[in-house]
């Protein structure tokens, strides 16, 4: 909880406060979120009126509205959900990158070592591979 407005107030001889009335403001509750989750918090960790939190979406998921989400006197601006990807695109996009070795079976293919080249992309149909420090030949 935390307030808004002065901390004291005087009662003065013309039967007035010194300072407006303080407010108190509500603090609210960090969501259970479906594959994802509040960057930096823990589910029902409490926070304050005005603070804003961002939700990170699961691999192969992704927000069906802004990520950033504020908290208005115990109530968030809005709630995002956290959804599987509908497009290879989209999945592209929001899944980690893949670890590989010299020799490794990609997409159902065997891959080899051939170079040292900086970046390699491969795209088979809408899939995209991108390898950091080796060439991979389909």
């Amino acid at each position: 909880m935390s307030h808004e407005g002065a901390t004291m107030a005087k009662c003065m001889e013309s039967g007035q406060w010194s300072h407006p009335m303080p407010r108190c403001l509500g603090s609210c509750k960090i969501p259970r979120v479906e594959n994802g989750r509040i960057k930096g918090k823990v589910e029902n960790q409490l926070i304050a009126s005005g603070a804003t939190v961002e939700l990170l979406c699961d691999q192969r998921h992704e927000a069906n509205m802004q990520t950033q989400m504020q908290c208005h006197n115990g109530t968030w601006s809005h709630v995002p959900i956290c959804s599987p990807c509908k497009t290879s695109a989209d999945q592209n996009t929001n899944s980690a990158g893949i670890t590989h070795e010299i020799y490794k079976i990609l997409l159902g293919v065997r891959a080899e070592r051939a170079g040292d080249i900086k970046e390699a992309r491969h795209r088979d149909s809408e899939r995209a591979i991108v390898l950091t420090s080796r060439i991979i030949h389909f």
